[in-house]
C-alpha cells in the first residue's frame, strides 16, 4: 500500500515567523542592498534552515517506523502529516487524543494525552491555555511519535512515561509494578482517619508494589514509623526509589504474604493496610487490554477456587502483630467484599464494616482487634 503524501512545511527552531512563511513577499523587492531585501534574504535563509530541520525530523521518525505498509508506518505517516502542519503543543495534543480514540473513549483519550504531555514536556492544560504558542522541539516530536506507537499498542500511559500520580505525589512505575489506582487513594484517606489521633503510629503495608500507600501515609504522618513488604526484591527496589523520590523513610523488607513468616520483632502495630491481589482468574478476559496484557498478573489475580486467600493470611498476621485496638484496613473486589468482612469477623475481629468507594461499590473492609 502506498504511503500518504507528506508535505513538510516550516515550523522548526521555535521561530514565530515560521508559521507565517509567506510574510516576506513584497517586502523591499529583490534588491539585496535595501533593508527590505536584506529582511527578505534573512527570512529566506530561515525558511531553508527550517525545511532542512523538518526533513531531518522526517528521516528520524521514518527510521523508527518499520516498513512502508506496516501498521507502525501508518502511524508514522499520519503523524508526519500532522507535524508537517504545526509543532504547537496544543495542536499536537489534540491530534494525539484523536489518534487514541480507537483504543479509548473520547474522554479517556483526552485524559491520556494530557498525562503524556504533562509528564513528557511539563505542559499542563493550564500552561498551554496561558501560552498557546508553546512548541515541541524536534527531539520531543520524535519521542512523542514513539510514545504514541506504544499507546496504540495498548500500553498504559504510566508505563510509557514511567510515572504515576497518587495522592498528589509522583511515583516511578514500570512493567512488573502495579499502577496505583484512584480508588486506592480512598483507602489512604481511611488510613488517615484511623491514625489521626495517634502521635507516632506504627503502620505496615502488605503487598506494597510501587510503595504508593506507604509513602502517602508517611507524607501525611511524618512522625509515623512505616514498614512495607512485597514478595520480590525488584519490586522493593522500585518502592525504595519512590520513598527516596518523595523524601520519606520507609522500612522495606521482602516477604511473601501467602507463604512467608514475619520477623518475631514485628509487633504492636496501630494499622495494618493492604491492597492485595483480588481479581479471580476467570474475570481476566473482561478486563481492558491495558490491564490484562500489560500489568503484572501476580499483583492482580487470585485462584477462582480461593479468591480471598490473601485476606485470610492478612487476618492471621494482623491478629499477631496489631496492638489491642489496632485497625486492619483492606481494599477488595466489590463482589467479594462481604466474604472478606465475614472472614475478619470469624477470625475474631470486632467493629468489622464494609465501606463504599466514590462510585458506591463496597470496596473496603475495616476491622479492629478487640481490646480484651
Amino acid at each position: 500500500m502506498r504511503a500518504p503524501e507528506t508535505v513538510v512545511v516550516p515550523f522548526a527552531n521555535d521561530n514565530p515567523i515560521m508559521n507565517h512563511h509567506t510574510s516576506y513577499q513584497g517586502i523591499g523587492g529583490n534588491q539585496p542592498g535595501t533593508p527590505g531585501g536584506q529582511l527578505k534574504a534573512s527570512v529566506h535563509e530561515d525558511l531553508i534552515r527550517s525545511h532542512a530541520a523538518n526533513l531531518r525530523l522526517f528521516r528520524q521518525l521514518e527510521k523508527v517506523s518499520g516498513d512502508r505498509g506496516s501498521p507502525r508506518f501508518e502511524i508514522f505517516a499520519t503523524f508526519a502529516a500532522m507535524i508537517g502542519k504545526t509543532n504547537l503543543a496544543k495542536d499536537l495534543l489534540k491530534e494525539v487524543a484523536l489518534q487514541l480514540t480507537d483504543h479509548y473513549t473520547e474522554e479517556e483519550a483526552a485524559a491520556v494525552a494530557r498525562i503524556l504531555f504533562e509528564d513528557r514536556f511539563g505542559f499542563t492544560r493550564t500552561s498551554m491555555a496561558l501560552d498557546p504558542y508553546l512548541r515541541i522541539s524536534e527531539s520531543g516530536i520524535v519521542r512523542l511519535h514513539k510514545d504514541l506507537r506504544k499507546l496504540k499498542s495498548g500500553m498504559p500511559v504510566q508505563y510509557v512515561t514511567g510515572n504515576a500520580r497518587f495522592c498528589g505525589l509522583s511515583f516511578r512505575v514500570e512493567p512488573g509494578i502495579l499502577i496505583p489506582r484512584q480508588e486506592t487513594e480512598e483507602l489512604v484517606k481511611l488510613c488517615a482517619e484511623a491514625l489521626c489521633d495517634l502521635n507516632e503510629p506504627m503502620v505496615i503495608d502488605f503487598c506494597t508494589g510501587s510503595g504508593a500507600i506507604a509513602v502517602a501515609i508517611k507524607k501525611s504522618f511524618p512522625a509515623s514509623h512505616v514498614f512495607a513488604t512485597d514478595y520480590q526484591a525488584g519490586i522493593l527496589e522500585i518502592a525504595s526509589y519512590n520513598a527516596l523520590k518523595n523524601n520519606v523513610v520507609i522500612d522495606y523488607f521482602q516477604h511473601d504474604l501467602l507463604t512467608g513468616e514475619l520477623p518475631a520483632s514485628l509487633s504492636h502495630f496501630d494499622l495494618v493496610v493492604s491492597n492485595p491481589p483480588y481479581i479471580p482468574e476467570s474475570f481476566k478476559a473482561d478486563l481492558a487490554v491495558q490491564v490484562k496484557d500489560f500489568e503484572p498478573s501476580a499483583a492482580l489475580f487470585v485462584p477462582d477456587g480461593d479468591p480471598v486467600c490473601f485476606y485470610r493470611r492478612l487476618a492471621e498476621y494482623s491478629m499477631e502483630i496489631l496492638r489491642p485496638g489496632g485497625v486492619l484496613l483492606v481494599e477488595t473486589d466489590h463482589r467479594y467484599n462481604a466474604s472478606v468482612a465475614g472472614l475478619f469477623s470469624a477470625a475474631g475481629f470486632g467493629s468489622v464494616a464494609s465501606l463504599t468507594d466514590l462510585s458506591g461499590k463496597e470496596r473496603f473492609v475495616t476491622a479492629m482487634k478487640n481490646l480484651n
